[in-house]
């Protein structure tokens, strides 16, 4: 719904940048395990932002945060499409060579959730 809002009633460059407002804000709200929802509701809003617009190394990292949160509620293919998403910003920003064992840990959870979804 949030998303929807900034969508219908707001013009031009500055719905983006009222998204990735909230986004943060429930970044922030979505530290402790029983508001990790935020999180998780940011992550997906932040996904829909241009990527000129963001910091891709964090917004990786944000998707395997999220990820870690789908795969301990056992939701498979969700956990899935967050690994790809930051797959996607892992491998345009510069942290997938400064970073080596983030990169390493990404990418053997990538490898998991693929063969736990028979890919």
């Amino acid at each position: 719904r949030i998303r929807q809002a900034c969508r219908e009633f707001i013009i031009g460059d500055d719905r983006d940048d009222l998204l990735i407002r909230i986004s943060y804000v429930l970044r922030n709200v979505g530290q402790s395990p029983q508001t990790e929802w935020c999180l998780y509701v940011a992550v997906d809003h932040l996904n829909t932002i241009p990527p000129e617009k963001m910091d891709l190394g964090d917004l990786a990292k944000l998707n395997f945060d999220s990820s870690q949160i789908a795969k301990s509620r056992a939701a498979n293919v969700k956990e899935n499409e967050l690994l790809r998403e930051g797959m996607r910003c892992l491998e345009s920003s510069d942290i997938i060579w400064n970073e080596y064992d983030f990169t390493l840990e990404y990418y053997k959870a990538v490898i998991v959730s693929e063969y736990s979804l028979g890919n």
